[in-house]
């Protein structure tokens, strides 16, 4: 669940800590603001984003197909799965939109 400043918390709803799934990429903006998907800022070298392909300047529409809108969304929706799960990423380069099967790494800042 994301914290106040957008963090997400690692605790799961029976309070059991887990380590929080990462796309390797960040993004920067309000977590709240609404738009059409959530524009990657960058992306970690040998990350998961890195490597199904994603670039800064993609658009993160979907996540196993739950549509993103926000930052706090992409969150809470990564939070949902534990390190290690394999889901489908829908993102956008210019004109093209991409799925790909990712597999979520753990978060390294």
């Amino acid at each position: 669940m994301p914290t106040s400043d957008g963090s997400v918390d690692p605790s799961n709803s029976s309070g059991e800590f887990f380590e929080e799934a990462s796309l390797g990429a960040w993004f920067h903006g309000k977590p709240t603001v609404r738009h059409g998907g959530v524009e990657v800022s960058g992306v970690q070298e040998g990350g998961p984003a890195e490597d199904v392909g994603i670039k800064p300047g993609d658009i993160i529409l979907a996540l196993d197909e739950h549509y993103i809108f926000t930052i706090q969304e992409l969150q809470s929706e990564l939070s949902s799965h534990p390190r290690g799960s394999r889901v489908i990423i829908r993102y956008r380069r210019n004109a093209l939109i991409y799925d790909n099967l990712i597999t979520l790494g753990s978060f390294r800042p």
